[in-house]
């Protein structure tokens, strides 16, 4: 079963697969959001809103996502490795690879 949340980019709406997203990076006022695929969407809503959104739309399923820090929210199911030492996050999906 397909599970999508819709957002709203400055000039577009974008249907995302939620399984597919590794992670959401703030930006300001906006929230990047980057998916396994490679695709990158910047959508209108700053990342402590996205958090409640994400809570809202999908509650207990939300609990895959973990807020890290102030910038970022993450996929858990992304997780390839993580070095509290040097204080690095890497996600992994197939050959892409994202430092956070």
């Amino acid at each position: 079963m397909a599970e999508y949340i819709y957002l709203n980019s400055r000039d577009e709406l974008l249907r995302i697969d939620v399984p597919s997203i590794v992670y959401f990076e703030a930006e300001g006022n906006y929230t990047r959001i980057v998916l396994a695929n490679g695709f990158e969407g910047l959508v209108c809503i700053n990342l402590g809103k996205m958090e409640k959104l994400l809570s809202a739309k999908l509650q207990e399923r939300a609990q895959r996502f973990a807020r890290i820090g102030k910038r970022h929210i993450i996929n858990l199911n992304y997780i390839l490795q993580i070095t509290p030492l040097k204080q690095t996050l890497i996600l992994r999906d197939r050959d892409r690879k994202s430092v956070v």
